[in-house]
């Protein structure tokens, strides 16, 4: 049996020559700051691995994603109430909140894409219903929320004014 192993220096090298071109890449986004109404029923949920990448267009979902590649959306939950969305596109600024189905779409992805921790402020929360869906699948669905969400949750660029 053949074992491959890596010295903590040479994960911590790789680290560190990513970490800037991954930064520009971050910082070329146009990044948004989405609310919910914080209550019993509708929190949002993060993990191990916080900061989702999905794909904009299943058009593109025979490879994975990559952040500095179009038509990709960066997820991350900054608090049980506010989540932190970066796209290459402009999202203009609407009024409204966001609605439960975006937030249960989230709390799925949140699950799927996690290690092994899940991290929540309460012992239940909102979660898509169970079914035979794929990730791609969960992903479609979440865009479509998305696309509905532009005319119904108040959405601001980071360079103006925040307000939900």
């Amino acid at each position: 049996m053949l074992e491959i192993n890596f010295r903590n220096e040479w994960f911590l090298e790789n680290i560190l020559k990513l970490w800037w071109p991954i930064t520009q890449m971050l910082k070329n986004r146009n990044w948004y700051v989405l609310y919910v109404t914080p209550n019993i029923s509708n929190r949002l949920v993060t993990s191990d691995r916080a900061i989702i990448l999905t794909w904009k267009e299943d058009i593109f979902q025979n490879w994975p994603p990559g952040y500095g590649i179009p038509n990709t959306r960066v997820w991350f939950p900054v608090t049980d109430s506010t989540l932190l969305m970066g796209k290459f596109e402009t999202l203009p600024s609407v009024s409204s909140r966001l609605a439960n189905r975006f937030i249960r779409l989230h709390n799925t992805l949140q699950m799927s894409f996690s290690e092994r921790f899940i991290f929540s402020g309460v012992k239940s929360f909102p979660i898509a219903p169970p079914a035979n869906e794929s990730s791609t699948a969960l992903q479609n669905e979440m865009q479509k929320a998305e696309e509905r969400e532009n005319n119904e949750c108040n959405v601001r660029s980071l360079q103006t004014t925040i307000v939900c």
